[in-house]
């Protein structure tokens, strides 16, 4: 409701706007209807409300889309409405960078660990794959391990009474990126 005054007060009475008159009409309409539902007890009022945001939500978003198709409107014009800019869209082109500060844990079975990276900004991190190796030097490296994301690391199964190495990358819509620097810890 407060994106629909906002917008009403930015659009309505603007020249650049004057093709969406029907809608501007409509808009504080539908804004009193939320009001009224708002305040109204007893059966149906849950309804009634759902009713009256889905219209408001309809009238806002055809006024976006209306906002953005209007001839010779400027960024200047459209970021003066009151609704939020959409961000762009960035095309990956290449993978993400390797994760940073690998932190392992003991895990909560015997012979597990359990691990996090910082997550990655902005690389559209798909998953994560992880290693573990007896010798970080010469390996020779596990199979690689999937994880759903930088805080769910989970490593099972492994020899008890080791120092075990471990390393981490991620991977995005291009491909898997440099794995991270290895982290040891003696697993229990």
């Amino acid at each position: 409701m407060d994106l629909g005054n906002t917008v009403k007060l930015n659009m309505t009475g603007k020249p650049i706007w004057s093709g969406l008159a029907s809608l501007l009409t409509q808009l504080p309409l539908d804004i009193a209807a939320v009001t009224t539902a708002m305040s109204a007890t007893g059966p149906g009022a849950a309804a009634q409300l759902a009713a009256a945001d889905d219209a408001l939500s309809i009238t806002l978003g055809n006024l976006a889309d209306g906002a953005n198709k209007t001839a010779n409107v400027t960024d200047a014009d459209l970021a003066g409405t009151g609704f939020p800019q959409v961000k762009q869209r960035v095309q990956l082109t290449e993978p993400p960078p390797a994760p940073q500060n690998l932190r392992l844990r003991h895990g909560q079975m015997p012979g597990s660990v359990d691990g996090a990276v910082d997550p990655i900004p902005g690389g559209n991190i798909r998953s994560y794959e992880g290693q573990w190796a007896l010798d970080a030097n010469s390996g020779p490296w596990s199979d690689t391990l999937t994880f759903p994301n930088s805080r769910a690391l989970r490593f099972t199964d492994l020899a008890r009474g080791k120092d075990t190495w471990f390393r981490i990358r991620a991977r995005n819509t291009i491909g898997a990126g440099p794995w991270s620097d290895p982290a040891t810890i003696m697993v229990t």
